[in-house]
């Protein structure tokens, strides 16, 4: 999914949530330079490249929502029983997708799950902000846990 959209998505949920970035340090600067012209972006954190992944596990574990692509970071969230958005492409989710009552994957309704990283179609693309937006609400009131210890 385009970081645009993450961003334009962190700036939504950022005015009733704390909103944390992660991801490697190649991440880095491409992070902060979406992040750097909004202003609604001011109190959203940038932690890409300065976490390990004990750190990772330990953030995940006290999140109260985490959005992801099919990756690393969206299994952590299942094993941590982080309430969860992931988002799938041409990747099956039925067979590498999370498997937590507090997880909602979204897809597009017309990708065919090709399985092939360079997907002709972009159906990972097609996935919306307010389709996000509107699986986060989803997930968010499915589960009310209190991650504030």
């Amino acid at each position: 999914w385009p970081l645009q959209r993450f961003t334009q998505t962190a700036c939504a949920l950022n005015q009733t949530h704390r909103v944390i970035f992660t991801g490697t340090a190649a991440d880095r600067d491409a992070i902060s330079s979406s992040l750097n012209d909004l202003p609604e972006a001011a109190k959203i954190v940038n932690f890409a490249g300065q976490l390990d992944l004990a750190e990772l596990a330990e953030l995940m574990s006290h999140a109260g929502l985490v959005i992801s692509g099919d990756s690393f970071p969206m299994h952590l969230a299942t094993a941590t029983g982080t309430p969860l958005v992931t988002l799938f492409g041409p990747t099956d989710e039925r067979k590498t997708g999370p498997r937590s009552a507090n997880s909602l994957v979204l897809r597009p309704d017309d990708c065919r799950r090709c399985d092939k990283p360079a997907c002709a179609r972009a159906c990972l693309a097609q996935i919306s902000v307010s389709q996000v937006e509107s699986a986060c609400r989803v997930v968010l009131g499915r589960e009310s846990i209190d991650r504030s210890d």
